[in-house]
């Protein structure tokens, strides 16, 4: 005589706190997809500040032109003044140094005091350094 088949028996449901053979794999395998899901969930990083170009220099000079004709109009001095300027990337001024035959006058003094009141757009990257000539007459 023929038997019949064995009967089948399900597997035992995993208890609280284990975790079946599929469950682990599935598990396994979808961990490093939900890596960059929480990565996109942070705060991107600011976007790059543009570098500060000729023109933003020439602009933040012209918001000054009255204060250095003012400089002009009080001493009367006509001459070349060779400014060093150094613009931090917040867009203020953080230096000027006056070169030229007006290196320690009272017409430097003037102008320093005017070229540290310009302004200019925030840039990236550290503060910039230029060397700007201005002409009195």
């Amino acid at each position: 005589m023929a038997s019949a088949p064995a009967p089948r028996v399900p597997a035992a449901a995993p208890t609280r706190g284990e975790e079946d053979e599929l469950s682990r794999l599935i598990r396994k395998a979808t961990e490093g997809e939900r890596q960059p899901a929480r990565a996109a969930r942070q705060p991107s990083a600011p976007a790059a500040l543009p570098a500060l170009e000729k023109q933003h220099i020439n602009a933040g000079v012209r918001g000054v032109r009255g204060q250095v004709r003012a400089c002009f109009d009080r001493f009367r001095v006509p001459g070349t003044a060779r400014l060093r300027l150094t613009i931090e990337p917040e867009g203020r001024m953080g230096r000027v140094e006056v070169g030229g035959t007006f290196a320690g006058t009272p017409t430097g003094a003037c102008l320093e005091r005017a070229f540290m009141q310009a302004r200019f757009p925030r840039f990236g990257g550290r503060a910039l350094t230029v060397v700007y000539p201005v002409i009195l007459q």
